[in-house]
Parts: structure tokens; sequence; C-alpha cells
């Protein structure tokens, strides 16, 4: 589930920028 969550974190920092 760690892989899970990093991957989110990285999808929300995206999102954020845009």
């Amino acid at each position: 589930m760690r892989i899970s969550t990093a991957v989110t974190s990285s999808d929300l920092q995206l999102a954020s920028r845009c």
C-alpha cells in the first residue's frame, strides 16, 4: 500500500501545479 500512497502524493502534487 505504500506504493499506492506515493502515487497518490505525486498525483496531488501534479494537480496542485495545474
